[in-house]
């Protein structure tokens, strides 16, 4: 009966806790790049993962699919205040390149065999990567259509990262020789 009561107890203030986000009229959610250019008050707590964050002095916490397009997915955005001397997560859209900076790179396209700047920061698993200084986090679906599968990607300055800065698997291994490719192409042809 005691550990009923527990589990009880805990489940109710686990519910409490998640319950604890500040509402969307608080304006302490953040919308990176939308509707505007630079960083926007989010008025209904909804955005995509790479763009989604809070305002200082509150903490982030990715909620459930609030919103869907082309197959992309935006997650509620829970803000909570921070403890006095609690280090605090803004979450990702405080720290992920906005695509107008450039560091978002993506393989093959829209050129193929080519390393190309990522104007959208969403690229197919694989493909996408950082420019010089940054480290790679894949985030959420950002396109889908039929079978193909685009992520987000979150370019985040070094210094801001945990541990080792990968730029990302896209940049893994150098975009293919078109030569060589075409060269191949007509001796298997003949």
């Amino acid at each position: 009966m005691r550990s009923v009561l527990v589990t009880v107890a805990l489940a109710a203030t686990a519910a409490a806790e998640d319950a604890a986000c500040e509402p969307a009229s608080a304006g302490v959610c953040e919308e990176q790049g939308y509707p505007n250019p630079g960083v926007n008050v989010d008025d209904d707590c909804c955005a995509a993962w790479a763009s989604s964050s809070c305002a200082f002095g509150y903490s982030y916490t990715e909620g459930g699919v609030c919103q869907r397009w082309d197959g992309g997915e935006a997650h509620s955005t829970c803000c909570k205040k921070c403890k006095e001397g609690e280090a605090c997560d803004r979450g990702p859209g405080a720290t992920c390149a906005r695509p107008e900076e450039g560091v978002c790179m993506e393989r093959g396209y829209p050129k193929i065999a080519k390393d190309n700047v990522d104007d959208d920061c969403c690229a197919l698993a694989g493909k996408g990567w950082c420019g010089e200084g940054h480290g790679y986090t894949m985030g959420d679906v950002c396109y889908r259509a039929g079978h193909t599968v685009g992520y987000s990607t979150c370019c985040q300055p070094c210094n801001s990262t945990y541990g080792e800065c990968d730029d990302g698997p896209g940049n893994d291994h150098p975009p293919p020789n078109l030569k060589a490719l075409a060269i191949i192409g007509i001796v298997i042809l003949v």
